[in-house]
């Protein structure tokens, strides 16, 4: 296997939206990797009980393949990669990160892209000081913090982006579909058809 320059994003992609896959372009494009991974989640370890994942892997990986469709890829490669939720529990991104590594040909270090709201909290992550070793983090913007005033731990390498704050989330399109409000320009055309189709996230 190819030696290539690889990021992943992981997340519930609970559902996948128009800002997840602008933030995967852009890595692609400006960033230069070669290869993107996205890897859902089975169940985060980071996050209140009360904002776990609502529906099924089966679901949300479904939309995920739909989704990935509409990126302009140009030759690079993207792979969804089941590995959490076949590993089930807690998901762990160092256990996921070691994973990566063993199963792919990465170039350099992993990429591992998380939002600038999470970025304060890193060293609270599980085995965090070996974490920080093996990958390079890629700080997303979510909220409206210059990027020079993102706290980061030290002792850890990243970049961030310069991209920008899109107003849309998972939950609130969850939201909305339990409202009965349109989502459609929120997310790819196929992503809202299988939506729609399997009459997730309704009330």
């Amino acid at each position: 296997m190819k030696s290539e320059k690889t990021a992943v994003i992981g997340g519930s992609f609970n559902p996948i939206h128009n800002g997840h896959l602008y933030l995967a372009q852009q890595i692609l494009n400006a960033e230069n990797y070669e290869r993107l991974i996205f890897v859902p989640l089975n169940r985060p370890s980071h996050k209140h009980e009360g904002e776990g994942v609502r529906i099924s892997a089966k679901h949300r990986i479904a939309m995920l393949e739909l989704a990935v469709e509409s990126l302009n890829l140009q030759g690079k490669e993207v792979i969804i990669e089941r590995c959490e939720i076949e590993r089930g529990g807690y998901s762990y991104s160092f256990e996921t990160v070691i994973y990566l590594y063993q199963m792919y040909s990465i170039s350099g270090l992993l990429g591992f892209v998380i939002g600038d709201d999470l970025a304060p909290d890193l060293a609270s992550w599980y085995k965090w000081e070996q974490l920080r070793e093996i990958v390079m983090f890629i700080i997303a913007r979510r909220e409206q913090t210059a990027p020079e005033n993102i706290i980061v731990p030290e002792g850890c390498l990243y970049t961030v982006l310069d991209n920008p704050i899109m107003e849309v989330s998972s939950s609130l399109i969850r939201e909305k579909l339990g409202s009965g409000e349109k989502t459609g320009d929120l997310m790819p055309d196929a992503v809202y058809a299988y939506i729609k189709r399997n009459r997730l996230y309704y009330s």
